[in-house]
């Protein structure tokens, strides 16, 4: 967090069940989950969350009683974080710049290799594991929102979106992942 610039005087990281990130400027907390069999999901979750709190650390905290001292929109803040991990995080330089640290804390491997971590970070698989946006894949996560975002006008529509939107959600995946 600290090579992402996140400011540890003002903010903390603690475990939790799910990633999250709050707070105000000078106190922005961060909660990760670990798994102990993939290490990519726990490290992602955190680059995505110090992209939230690098958002709120650097609000102009001298005009916080005006508008452009508080946060935008929750679409600017999930941008900043979205860049942060898909791709900040994701980079060669990056994925370089921590795999000694990798290897200093979690054992010499040819995995925490710099070119390795490359490879894993940038993988694409066929399928719909995307479709859980801490769990997926970028690609196929990015697409399932697409989907999401083509669907909900028709569904307010007047067709019965009950019968029709799995239907529609299925075409538009294909479409769009294969």
């Amino acid at each position: 967090m600290s090579l992402l610039g996140f400011a540890f005087e003002a903010g903390r990281l603690d475990v939790s069940t799910h990633p999250f990130c709050g707070g105000v400027a000078e106190d922005v907390r961060i909660t990760t989950r670990y798994s102990e069999d993939d290490f990519m999901r726990s490290l992602m979750g955190i680059v995505h969350e110090t992209g939230h709190a690098r958002y709120e650390q650097n609000l102009p905290r001298e005009r916080v009683h005006l508008p452009v001292g508080q946060a935008r929109s929750m679409g600017i803040h999930e941008s900043q974080s979205l860049s942060f991990e898909l791709q900040l995080g994701r980079s060669p330089q990056f994925l370089a710049l921590i795999a000694p640290l990798l290897q200093k804390h979690l054992g010499r491997q040819a995995a925490f290799e710099a070119n390795n971590l490359a490879a894993l970070f940038t993988r694409v698989q066929p399928g719909l594991t995307g479709a859980r946006r801490v769990a997926g894949q970028p690609i196929s996560w990015l697409s399932a929102r697409l989907v999401n975002h083509s669907i909900l006008p028709m569904s307010a529509g007047t067709w019965n979106s009950a019968i029709w939107a799995p239907e529609a959600a299925s075409i538009l995946i294909r479409w769009f992942l294969f």
